[in-house]
């Protein structure tokens, strides 16, 4: 799952709001560039077989995938 971690440090490098790159809020924008991807070429950027709940897209692929990157670390925030 390479593309995922593509997709992640695009996000990362330019976001405007880093503080903001919820767990939930980075899914839904790798969703939206999968989404947008299969418009434009017929196929996602992902392999990312989505499920959607009642709040939309929802996976464990994109926190699943930084967590493992070393050069990645994720903050326990509350809000």
């Amino acid at each position: 799952m390479g593309k995922i971690n593509e997709v992640l440090y695009y996000f990362l490098e330019n976001y405007p709001y880093n503080d903001e790159l919820s767990k939930t809020r980075i899914t839904k924008m790798v969703y939206l560039a999968d989404w947008y991807y299969s418009i434009k070429y017929r196929k996602q950027i992902t392999e990312i077989e989505w499920y959607f709940d009642h709040y939309g897209p929802y996976v464990s692929d994109v926190f699943d995938e930084a967590d493992k990157d070393p050069n990645l670390t994720i903050l326990t925030t509350y809000s």
